[in-house]
């Protein structure tokens, strides 16, 4: 009987592989390294893989930015995409060196954000050397209307413009863009100068997904209005401190407004209960909400904002003093996937929120600063919603003055993941045994406001904790005669939920 016996398949070695698969395997690659090394393999991978090591250039250090800008030449220039400086920030220096990108006549995406050394004339030169220009961060430069004017003329397929911080561009240069359709991503924070005329243009760019006019204070009810009518894919909208803003902005929100999940409203102080509702409706899939010093707002508010449910993961309401427990509990009992949540001088809340604080099982973050009438009772019944304290990430008290250090050694003691907790200007806490464990204060602080600095991050929790334990009983303190909660005092403490 003949067997029949297959002929030895050859082995399939790398040179094989067609430029197509080989091109494929060098993108997977994330290393520079593992690129610098392909590209001394031979000269087909080095052809190959020569515009990966290139293709995007972007420098921790001034020395390493000068060293390249030496040997910045065709057919290198050529490969560069993006180009990131933000890094170097006021360190930059050498206007040959930054004039040199010039050669990079391909590249798509540009970071130059907080490099203020690169003056206006530059950015000029540069951009007009970039046609196929995608993208552009030029925050905190010191920008002129001619600058943007020649932006606008030579980059015509523009899509992300970052100008935040550009005091002197006005009206003018940013009407410039008006035919500009394509632009998906605007920020304009603290461009002072800019009005009602540019935002009102910018309503007419229908496939913007993200605008940030902060501190723009000039811009009023008449443009934001169009913003809201008119930009139905926005998902993030930021209109903080536009002080001028009033519940007329938010009038005609357009029906299909629903892809906004990010709304800053930080100091927009005349808007009122009815502006809140009318955005609950018109915009259900919210995640992130800031409200800060909206001091108009009161629990109807928080009614309205509990209708996103499951949606809403950050709430900022710091400086929103009218909320109450009640509007805490209402929060707390339909938005259980709240992650963040700032009440900051929200004075008006007890030990009760802390109780309706603590059955949140997402929370990572919470703000209580000044909410002078929380006690040690407050933070026992936090304790008793025993998944938030599962959850919790970083916890701020300060000048919290009535709690002590037998209560916040509990809570150490049951919130595993605790890596930061802020306890300034609590009087328990102003004691120099305590102190040595926090970090060291911001230099900007005050001779008055240095003694009063007390802030415990990362090894800083679980050495202060290790260190309190340590301690005689009654060198922690008492809680002012009151101990842990009885069951009593924890039914008192439930039923101030429904007064």
């Amino acid at each position: 009987m003949m067997t029949l016996v297959s002929p030895p398949c050859p082995a399939l070695v790398i040179q094989d592989l067609p430029n197509e698969i080989l091109v494929h395997i060098f993108q997977l690659f994330r290393s520079r390294n593992t690129h610098l090394s392909c590209l001394l393999v031979c000269r087909r991978w080095h052809d190959l893989c020569v515009e990966h090591v290139w293709h995007r250039l972007s420098f921790s250090s001034l020395t390493g930015f000068l060293q390249m800008s030496e040997v910045l030449r065709p057919p290198y220039s050529n490969y560069v995409r993006r180009i990131n400086l933000s890094l170097l920030g006021g360190e930059l220096a050498g206007e040959e060196a930054i004039a040199k990108l010039s050669l990079c006549n391909r590249v798509e995406k540009v970071s130059f954000g907080g490099c203020k050394s690169i003056p206006s004339p530059l950015v000029t030169q540069l951009v007009q050397q970039w046609p196929n220009l995608l993208s552009i961060d030029l925050s905190e430069l010191v920008l002129d209307n001619q600058c943007l004017l020649a932006l606008s003329a030579c980059c015509r397929q523009l899509q992300s413009l970052n100008i935040s911080g550009s005091q002197n561009v006005e009206d003018e240069a940013l009407l410039s863009f008006r035919e500009h359709l394509g632009i998906k991503r605007l920020k304009c924070a603290g461009c002072l100068r800019l009005g009602d005329a540019s935002v009102q243009m910018i309503s007419s760019f229908r496939g913007l997904t993200e605008l940030d006019l902060a501190q723009c204070g000039e811009v009023t009810d008449a443009s934001v209005s169009q913003i809201l009518e008119h930009c139905i894919t926005l998902r993030e909208l930021r209109l903080a401190a536009c002080v001028r803003i009033t519940d007329l902005s938010f009038a005609r929100i357009h029906p299909d407004f629903n892809q906004l999940r990010i709304l800053d409203l930080t100091s927009c102080s005349q808007i009122t209960d009815a502006t809140i509702g009318n955005l609950i409706q018109r915009c259900p899939r919210l995640r992130h909400l800031v409200l800060a010093k909206c001091v108009n707002l009161t629990d109807a508010a928080i009614s309205h904002i509990a209708k996103l449910g499951k949606q809403l993961h950050n709430l900022v309401l710091g400086h929103c003093a009218r909320i109450t427990d009640k509007g805490v509990a209402t929060l707390t009992r339909h938005c259980t996937r709240i992650r963040y949540l700032d009440l900051a001088c929200c004075n008006q809340l007890t030990d009760a929120s802390m109780y309706e604080l603590g059955t949140l099982p997402k929370l990572r973050r919470v703000g209580l600063v000044k909410c002078a009438s929380i006690t040690d009772r407050g933070i026992y019944g936090f304790m008793c919603g025993i998944v938030a304290c599962q959850s919790l990430e970083r916890l701020h008290l300060s000048y919290c003055v009535q709690i002590t250090v037998p209560g916040i050694l509990r809570l150490l003691n049951i919130t595993p993941q605790l890596t930061h907790i802020t306890l300034t200007g609590i009087p328990a806490f102003l004691r120099a045994d305590l102190q040595k464990f926090s970090r060291a204060p911001p230099k900007d602080f005050s001779i008055t406001q240095l003694p009063m600095f007390c802030v415990f991050s990362g090894d800083g929790v679980r050495a202060i904790r290790d260190y309190i334990e340590s301690l005689p009983i009654a060198a922690r303190t008492t809680y002012h005669g009151d101990g842990p909660l009885s069951m009593r005092q924890l039914w008192e403490l439930l039923n101030l939920r429904f007064e």
